[in-house]
């Protein structure tokens, strides 16, 4: 083998060696470039992940929240519904003792309205005596003697003061129109018996 052939064969050996070296060095390049696409995708779906995570404890907190709003609104709502019944059990016992004092006041009134009769009717009577004395009326023609006319006259007088004064006003009684506690007469409905 001349050093032609010789030098061919080392030239050809090195060219195969180096393109065998250059094809496994590609192949090498070709796994690191799909390992950092493995690594990048990987820490991607990380990031990704990182995020849902965050998103969910971020929903968690707003609905501990909600929660929380949940709670303190029926706990206001309960207590302003303890607030109306206590203040709806307070009217009702205002209520009931404003009707007690209006019925207490009411028989004061009437007390008062038939003691005002009373000294009306005697002090009426006392006038009368007193004008029958200075007439010199005696015997069957007097009132105040007759025990019937005495009564009828003491009636007639305590009557009249009761229908013509209102001792709560101080005047004489309010027409029917005017009178808030006047009930008008409503007849009863006619019931058509059924043939």
């Amino acid at each position: 083998m001349n050093a032609f052939d010789l030098n061919d064969r080392i030239i050809t050996a090195v060219g195969t060696g180096m393109a065998a070296a250059a094809e496994r060095f590609g192949q090498r390049m070709q796994e690191i470039r799909e390992r950092r696409a493995e690594q990048k995708a990987s820490e991607h779906n990380a990031q990704v992940g990182i995020a849902y995570a965050k998103q969910v404890d971020d929903l968690t907190d707003k609905l501990k929240l909600l929660q929380a709003y949940s709670r303190s609104q029926a706990e206001a709502h309960s207590k302003t519904n303890d607030d109306l019944r206590k203040a709806r059990a307070a009217g009702v016992a205002a209520s009931k003792y404003f009707m007690q004092l209006r019925d207490d006041l009411a028989s004061t009134q009437d007390i008062l309205q038939r003691q005002s009769a009373n000294s009306f009717a005697l002090d009426e009577f006392r006038k009368l005596a007193l004008e029958e004395m200075r007439n010199g009326v005696t015997g069957a023609d007097s009132v105040c003697i007759d025990d019937a006319k005495r009564g009828a006259f003491l009636d007639t007088a305590w009557l009249s003061f009761m229908k013509n004064t209102n001792v709560k006003r101080g005047v004489r009684p309010l027409p029917p129109a005017l009178d808030p506690n006047h009930r008008p007469f409503v007849p009863a409905p006619k019931v058509i018996p059924k043939k």
